[in-house]
Parts: C-alpha cells; structure tokens; sequence
C-alpha cells in the first residue's frame, strides 16, 4: 500500500512538472498575471 502511494504521487509529481513546462500552462499564467 505505501508502495503504491509512493509511486501515484511521483507520477502526479512528473505529470505536474510536465505540465508546468508545457506552452499551454506558460501561455495560461501569462494570461493570468500580465
């Protein structure tokens, strides 16, 4: 069991990551901060 929680947060982690780097996520927050 904690080994499965262990690996569903570092995917939610690595995906989060991904998607903060992405174009879409920076076009977003200069949307929303500028």
């Amino acid at each position: 069991l904690v080994s499965t929680v262990f690996v569903y947060a570092f995917s939610s982690l690595s995906t989060f990551a991904i998607f903060r780097n992405s174009r879409c996520f920076q076009v977003l927050y200069g949307l929303f901060f500028f």
